[in-house]
């Protein structure tokens, strides 16, 4: 099945709140630092996602960080790290199934850092 690439935002809102994506070199050099694919920060409203995975990561990665957002603003934070994670692979399979990947758009790429 071809798969429909979905360019991810460089905002996304959630519940209301606005948050920033951030993606690049810089990006990439601090999450490796903390061997991280993906950050979220609901005090800064900043969704940080690594290209050095494959495009599967990726898309995970994103479906994570948004799990936290989500985690945050309907769950007032109670949603464990082990269930985001557990949520993110099964939402992964389920787009993939779809034929529906998130990429990170290579022109915003360079331009971030």
């Amino acid at each position: 099945m071809p798969v429909a690439e979905i360019k991810i935002p460089s905002t996304i809102r959630v519940g209301g709140f606005d948050y920033v994506i951030e993606q690049g070199r810089m990006c990439n050099a601090e999450l490796r630092a903390s061997n991280w694919a993906g950050s979220h920060s609901n005090m800064m409203q900043l969704i940080r996602i690594s290209s050095d995975g494959g495009p599967q990561q990726i898309s995970d990665s994103f479906l994570h960080e948004i799990l936290h957002a989500v985690g945050v603003v309907y769950a007032g934070n109670e949603v464990s790290e082990l269930h985001i994670g557990q949520m993110a692979h099964g939402l992964l399979q389920v787009m993939e199934q779809l034929g529906i990947r998130f990429v990170l758009k290579v022109d915003d790429a360079s331009s971030r850092d």
